[in-house]
């Protein structure tokens, strides 16, 4: 119930992106459940589905000597999980609106979407005095675009219609898996 509440009360702050804001469907369970949640599901499934063509870039990039941010809309819960078995340098993800504990029917406080992505990349890079073009990154939606164009590899990975014209477009490299 709370997320079908979340479209009417946050359509006018987010517009077409509200239901991309939308983890209302969280409310009310504990923070600290579902972080549990997220640990087990990646020990005990994520191996089983991920991409072995994804996992091999990981593993050049490593030992390309690249520092690894998994950065990604996906709950902090299942995002840092997925980025430590993958032995991810850092993890920058939606993290939720909570208190005492309990998530809460309200806007993520941090979401890596679009513009975001592109803003919370330059912070971290700032902060290790690494220059933007001096990184990769993958993409698969056309509000990844942001980030990829401001990067000096782009690669969009299993895109979306538009992501598809918008990497022929800028002669992104495409990676297409399973």
């Amino acid at each position: 119930m709370w997320a079908l509440c979340f479209y009417p009360v946050w359509f006018w702050r987010f517009g077409l992106d509200v239901g991309r804001k939308n983890k209302a469907l969280y409310t009310g369970l504990s923070v600290q459940g579902l972080h549990t949640w997220g640990e087990d599901w990646v020990n005990g499934h994520f191996e089983n589905l991920l991409d072995v063509e994804i996992a091999a870039q990981v593993e050049i990039c490593r030992q390309s000597g690249y520092q690894l941010v998994l950065m990604t809309g996906a709950p902090e819960c299942l995002a840092r999980p997925i980025a430590q078995h993958l032995r991810m340098d850092d993890c920058i993800a939606t993290v939720l609106a909570e208190r005492d504990g309990i998530y809460r029917a309200a806007p993520p406080l941090r979401h890596p979407l679009g513009k975001d992505k592109l803003r919370l990349a330059q912070a971290w890079c700032d902060e290790r005095q690494i220059s933007l073009s001096q990184c990769a990154a993958y993409g698969d939606s056309h509000q990844d675009r942001y980030l990829l164009a401001a990067v000096g590899k782009a690669v969009a990975v299993n895109p979306d219609r538009r992501m598809v014209r918008l990497a022929s477009n800028q002669r992104w490299q495409v990676l297409n898996t399973g």
